[in-house]
């Protein structure tokens, strides 16, 4: 194996870290909250922080990428990771955890969207960022899809902070690979990083999920209110000054560039669904079926098996295919996978254990064939010097879908819990789920036919 080739494989690995983290929490969140006496929506904010503060602050992580040498700016994100994980596993209450939570979302905003930006300044020919992104695409998928199998594993064995404790000795394992693999990667440009922009970004995003998460509990009706006013008022203040500042979050160049918005677009609702049918099926598997945590994430084994699989094929798929193809593809196998594990849910015991685990290794299907596109469209629209952007917008996407997914399923459950059908409160976030499916294809179905070719950065820039 070639030396970019082991250093692509190691930025891959940061996404993978990334996701098993925000995955294996879903099959810990009963025992957690029976261990720390948490409440529904102190759950929802322990469950969705991560995901939250990686969306919020991604951005600017994408920016510090572009802005100072890539191998730098990842070892010390990955430093302060690794400190916050291990401060989850010691932490006391909820308030502490969602606290730590939120330590090792911000070293983590780093991760993802500079490691797709040193995979763009990796690679020598548009086939071989293709490659790149399948493996990314792998990546993501298997840290998705096998996050439920090491949580719910840990979790029965050893007590909810082992999995804490395991996530701290991973970011060190990749700490070692990250020295040892990848090349310095100096900055390709100068541009000044707009921290009131970033700003903005990250008030519209916190509060709509704080909205989502807070609008059916009992906090006061004024603080609901606020959440509201500022997620509207944030996001048309950003978009406003992003149009006039001279530090723009998004470039000028593709702030008008379809080929970099609609991936984006296509992606919130994808790991939307992802995020709600793990979070929803971890809760219905363990406190309506009685599933332990280790056999719940072994029944998430499937998914990720399947989700592997479809992030090769799209990888091999996407130049011959094309990425509207493949993501109508990807929508449909979400659709039909949840509609599965929907109609399992009323059946038998073991009925309804096989039917949800055929249903999430479909949805693994969807998602896994998804992300490929996703990556290789929003990358490829961005220039070299600001790949990190490109990096950037497509996890910020990826993890605004999940926080709401997380946040939508708790809602929904809550409020289908206090109506006059609870017994079908949980059908509530599957028809949810196939809300998803059917808006990735009606976004997907604008996509390019076939993907435009990047001007892919060469080893020396």
């Amino acid at each position: 194996m070639n030396s970019a080739r082991k250093a692509a494989m190691t930025c891959a690995l940061g996404t993978l870290t990334i996701n098993l983290n925000i995955t294996a929490l879903s099959l810990a969140v009963p025992s957690i909250r029976q261990d720390l006496g948490l409440s529904t929506t102190a759950m929802a904010w322990v469950a969705s922080s991560y995901a939250l503060i990686l969306a919020a602050l991604v951005m600017l992580g994408g920016s510090l990428g572009d802005r100072f040498n890539k191998k730098t700016v990842l070892t010390a994100g990955l430093i302060i990771y690794t400190l916050g994980s291990a401060w989850g596993a010691v932490s006391p209450n909820g308030v502490v955890l969602t606290l730590s939570r939120i330590a090792a979302a911000v070293g983590a905003a780093v991760l993802v969207p500079v490691g797709l930006a040193a995979m763009r300044q990796i690679a020598k020919s548009p086939a071989e960022l293709a490659t790149y992104m399948a493996t990314w695409a792998v990546a993501v998928g298997a840290g998705q899809a096998l996050g439920p199998a090491l949580g719910g594993i840990l979790t029965a064995l050893a007590g909810w902070r082992a999995l804490f404790w395991a996530m701290t000795g991973l970011g060190l394992v990749f700490l070692v690979l990250l020295t040892r693999y990848l090349p310095q990667l100096p900055t390709t440009q100068s541009r000044p990083i707009g921290l009131g922009s970033q700003a903005l970004v990250a008030l519209w995003m916190i509060t709509l999920t704080g909205f989502l998460i807070e609008v059916n509990s009992g906090a006061s009706v004024w603080l609901k209110l606020a959440l509201l006013v500022s997620f509207v008022g944030g996001l048309a203040l950003w978009l406003w000054w992003d149009r006039r500042t001279a530090k723009p979050v998004i470039p000028a160049q593709v702030r008008r560039s379809a080929a970099f918005w609609l991936p984006l677009a296509v992606s919130v609702p994808n790991m939307a669904a992802l995020g709600m049918s793990l979070f929803v099926g971890s809760l219905y598997l363990q406190d309506h079926l009685a599933v332990s945590p280790a056999l719940t994430g072994l029944l998430f084994v499937p998914m990720a098996l399947t989700t592997g699989l479809a992030g090769s094929w799209s990888g091999r798929s996407l130049l011959h295919w094309g990425p509207r193809r493949v993501t109508l593809a990807a929508a449909g196998a979400t659709v039909l996978g949840v509609i599965l594990a929907g109609a399992a849910g009323g059946q038998p015991r073991l009925a309804a254990l096989i039917g949800i685990t055929v249903g999430a290794a479909v949805i693994g299907l969807g998602f896994g064939s998804a992300n490929t596109p996703i990556n290789y469209l929003v990358v490829s629209a961005v220039p070299p010097a600001a790949a990190g952007v490109g990096g950037s917008a497509a996890s910020a996407s990826r993890q605004l879908g999940q926080a709401i997914g997380i946040s939508l399923g708790a809602l929904l459950i809550s409020l289908g819990q206090a109506s006059h059908h609870s017994n079908l409160a949980y059908l509530w976030p599957v028809a949810a789920v196939i809300a998803c499916g059917g808006l990735m294809a009606a976004l997907a179905s604008t996509y390019p036919g076939q993907p435009t070719l990047p001007e892919v950065a060469t080893s020396d820039e």
